[in-house]
């Protein structure tokens, strides 16, 4: 029988290994070197190879002399960023389609990820001009009004290791690409509850954003309006405006947060 056109590209020894995994995660008390070598039909040698890479990387540790292997928290936080994700924008989704329709225009839902803006979610209005944005993309947080929000409300150490790490890139000739005024605005936007983004990403478009915060008054997200800048005035508190921030209110409450908007 000739083998599946997938199956013939894999790796055995990272099969074994993901089937290690698999199995410690089912088992409350760890498993040994002999048990994990019986289940996996496996011989010692290639066993013992495996958990050594796994514990060199810090998905697994020794338990305490028992000669069984455990899981540590490792993997819970390599995979708990897409499952934060999925999470989110599934609890989400109604609310962002909810302001897509009361305001005509396109509405996007973004998380802080690799010290940029990451969006889960982008939903086009329906006007015949529209700005899109498309899932997963990945935008500078000075330059965006969903990444200033994102940027503005982190620990202040926090804040400056970012501002140090990457440079303040000129997107247009209206990016705010001085630190010191950076600063200011990120000031502004927690004084006031929103960030604005007068053509600083795209020319001539503007975008409005507010954050999303979770029972713990973090914020964990952050919700914006994007649209031609005849549709959005940047120097007024609009309707728009109001809108996104009773939208991003009603999110918070949705992730449990008490917010009083």
């Amino acid at each position: 029988m000739a083998t599946p056109p997938k199956e013939r590209y894999l790796i055995p020894m990272l099969e074994r290994s993901l089937r290690a995994l698999e199995l410690l995660s089912q088992s409350g008390e760890g498993l040994s070197l002999a048990e994990l070598s019986q289940q996996l039909a496996a011989p010692k040698s290639s066993v013992f190879n495996i958990l050594a890479t796994l514990e060199h990387h810090g998905y697994i540790r020794p338990d305490n002399g028992t000669g069984r292997f455990i899981l540590t928290p490792k993997l819970y936080r390599v995979g708990s960023p897409a499952v934060n994700r999925m999470s989110l924008k599934q609890t989400l989704h109604p609310l962002l389609a909810e302001l897509v329709e009361q305001t005509g225009e396109t509405a996007n839902l973004g998380i802080l990820e690799g010290g940029e803006a990451y969006y889960i979610e982008s939903i086009e209005g329906p006007s015949r001009v529209r700005v899109a944005v498309a899932p997963g993309e990945r935008l500078d947080l000075h330059a965006t009004a969903l990444g200033k929000v994102l940027l503005a409300h982190l620990p202040p150490d926090h804040i400056e290791v970012l501002l140090q790490q990457r440079p303040l890139t000129a997107r247009t000739p209206y990016t705010v690409t001085e630190l010191e005024a950076l600063r200011e605005e990120l000031a502004l936007i927690r004084e006031r509850g929103y960030a604005l983004d007068n053509e600083e990403d795209h020319l001539d478009i503007r975008c409005i954003g507010a954050p999303v915060r979770d029972h713990t008054d973090v914020v964990i997200a952050a919700v914006s309006l994007t649209a031609p800048k005849h549709r959005l005035v940047a120097t007024a508190l609009t309707d728009k405006t109001i809108l996104v921030l009773n939208y991003a209110a009603r999110m918070s409450r949705a992730l449990g947060h008490d917010s009083p908007y």
